[in-house]
């Protein structure tokens, strides 16, 4: 059962609505995310629908959603070529992932890498202000 895992943190508030919300809140998201690549506006609405999809998943305590919250989240940071940050919190993803034997870890393994490359390039080529 799920209630036997020996380090709960804090109470599992399992609120069936609460689970449905949080799942349509990432497919809204991801959905919005799909139909725009260009406008922009829409984009920071996606970020927004995931942030909260991410936080509705921690209070009721899905790690699987809160994993597709975030790996979303780090896709949009990808995109907007922001990589370093994309892949530190990738890193959260691989480790919800791994913890719940979500089948795209190694998705997940492989996309760091390639951010992780990716920024090295960029981040040489491009001095901070």
């Amino acid at each position: 059962s799920e209630s036997s895992s020996s380090k709960s943190s804090g109470p599992k508030l399992r609120n069936p609505d609460h689970t449905k919300k949080a799942q349509a809140l990432v497919e809204k998201a991801i959905k919005m995310s799909e139909d725009t690549h260009q406008g922009n506006n829409e984009n920071d609405q996606a970020a927004i629908y995931f942030e909260d999809a991410l936080e509705l998943s921690k209070k009721i305590g899905s790690r699987e959603l809160q994993g597709e919250a975030l790996w979303n989240i780090c896709l949009e940071l990808g995109n907007q070529e922001k990589f370093t940050k994309a892949s530190e919190r990738a890193n959260e993803v691989l480790k919800i992932y791994e913890e719940t034997q979500h089948p795209d870890s190694i998705t997940v393994r492989k996309q760091i890498r390639k951010w992780g490359e990716t920024s090295n390039m960029v981040d040489n080529e491009n001095t901070p202000d």
